[in-house]
């Protein structure tokens, strides 16, 4: 039986925590379904440590070009992770 392990409790809030737990996040145009993959190292070198509700608040889909973005934390992460 394979069982994963967490290193951390709690909820992933801020772009920090993805990175920490080594989460890739998705963000999802409720729009038009267009999906993306985002890689969390990338949004803090963009934006800083902010909130996930203030990354997805800011996200405009690049298909349609709406703001209706939900951004969803994946189950995936990056080579590497544990």
């Amino acid at each position: 039986m394979f069982l994963m392990v967490r290193h951390r409790i709690g909820a992933i809030e801020r772009l920090t925590d993805a990175v920490l737990e080594r989460r890739a996040l998705w963000a999802l145009c409720k729009a038009c379904g267009h999906a993306v993959r985002l890689d969390p190292r990338h949004l803090i070198a963009l934006a800083g440590d902010v909130t996930l509700r203030q990354v997805q608040d800011r996200f405009r889909c690049r298909r349609c070009n709406k703001r209706r973005a939900a951004l969803i934390v994946g189950d995936e992460g990056w080579p590497g992770r544990d």
